[in-house]
């Protein structure tokens, strides 16, 4: 469940992230503004936003599932009722929404101060060479940006093995192992059950996976 939580994560997290970051990198008028509005989630409470995202997602006055089935009323399809929080074979995708748009404006902001960094001289260069807008991000910018691209990758990556609160806060009571990340595991072991030296052995373990990584 941790493998598959953190390789969701990397994604959802860290594209769209490069993406704002590649839109706040333009000249559009109110940047500081927007910059500002995208990291408000990242320094909110994990539990104030698990409360709201449970209203979000709830399958009968939820605003996601309404809008969904107004989008599928747009194609002549049903009322959608995803049960976002009980079923096991979605809950793991619900918590990575709520942890991906509470990172991705601090991956936005990071990002942004690496392209910022970009000279600009090389990238007129390669326009006046011809080179188009995909070329220019793959040869010029995805290159220089490297180091902050990785510490990006690596500080979501060692946030996702740490998960706790998200799955804690979003399902409160529920039992269900789709919720059973290392962490959760761990405190479960620990805090529950009392099998404190079980629950130190495995936090040592994950101590050393992230050490390594």
């Amino acid at each position: 469940t941790t493998i598959r939580y953190c390789l969701l994560l990397l994604v959802m997290a860290i594209v769209p992230a490069m993406a704002l970051a590649m839109l706040l990198n333009s000249k559009i008028p109110g940047m500081t503004f927007f910059r500002a509005v995208y990291f408000l989630p990242s320094i909110a409470a994990v539990v104030g936003v698990a409360l709201i995202w449970q209203w979000l997602y709830d399958p009968v006055i939820g605003m996601i599932n309404e809008g969904l089935s107004r989008l599928s009323a747009l194609f002549g399809g049903d009322l959608v009722r995803i049960l976002w929080l009980t079923d096991e074979q979605i809950m793991l995708y619900s918590v990575v929404i709520m942890a991906a748009w509470q990172v991705i404006g601090f991956n936005t902001v990071i990002l942004l101060a690496g392209l910022q960094g970009v000279p600009k001289d090389l990238i007129e260069a390669s326009t006046v060479d011809g080179a188009g807008p995909w070329t220019r991000f793959r040869r010029i910018v995805l290159p220089l940006i490297a180091p902050t691209t990785f510490f990006v990758t690596v500080t979501t990556l060692i946030s996702g093995l740490q998960a706790f609160s998200e799955m804690f806060a979003l399902f409160g009571n529920s039992t269900s192992n789709a919720r059973l990340t290392v962490v959760f595991y761990l405190y479960q072991q620990g805090f529950v059950n009392f099998n404190m030296g079980y629950a130190s052995a495995t936090a040592w373990v994950l101590f050393a996976v992230i050490f390594v990584i």
